[in-house]
This record gives structure tokens, C-alpha cells and sequence, in this order.
């Protein structure tokens, strides 16, 4: 499924998918604040990354993303001013 918006109007039309998770979840707000990383908690919170999921995470070189503790940074992009964060979630083991 692909739910594009603002958080503000994804949010009810994901309502009735509750319980479900997602295989790939893109995260690309506004630039500047802690959007990006409300969302991250969000997503660790309600529990929608699959067990085998990533998340692809577009912020700008100054904003900082703080990776939640049950995630795993896999590997940062750099294209400019532009940082690609791929997250995913942390081994059992780790």
C-alpha cells in the first residue's frame, strides 16, 4: 500500500490498518525541527515495520536523526545537502 500526505492525513485513513505492518516505510519530511524524528518514535511505537523492514529516512545535513533503540542505522547517503538514512530493525542478539 502506498499512503502518500502529511502524517496529519495518513493517519485516518491508516487507522482501520491497525495491527498491520509494512515491508518499506519512506519518511521525508520538511526539513529543520523534530518531524522526522516524531515520526521514527511513532513508527516504533504503534509497531508497523515488519520484522524483515526498512526504513528509508531523507533529512538535510544539519537536521539531526536520532535512530530509535529497537532500530538499527544500516547505512547513511550523502547526495549534497541531503542525507538517505536506511534503517531497519535491531537483531534479537544485538
Amino acid at each position: 500500500m502506498f499512503f502518500p500526505g502529511t502524517a496529519s492525513s495518513i493517519l485516518p485513513r491508516a487507522l482501520p490498518l491497525a495491527g498491520q505492518q509494512f515491508d518499506v516505510l519512506f519518511l521525508d519530511p520538511p526539513y529543520g525541527g523534530e518531524l522526522l524524528n516524531s515520526a521514527l518514535k511513532a513508527v516504533e511505537s504503534f509497531d508497523i515495520l515488519s520484522p524483515d523492514g526498512i526504513i528509508i529516512c531523507e533529512s538535510s545535513v544539519e537536521d539531526s536523526v536520532k535512530c530509535p533503540e529497537s532500530f538499527a542505522v544500516q547505512k547513511t547517503y550523502q547526495y549534497g545537502t541531503i542525507f538517505l538514512t536506511a534503517m531497519c530493525r535491531k537483531e534479537e542478539n544485538s
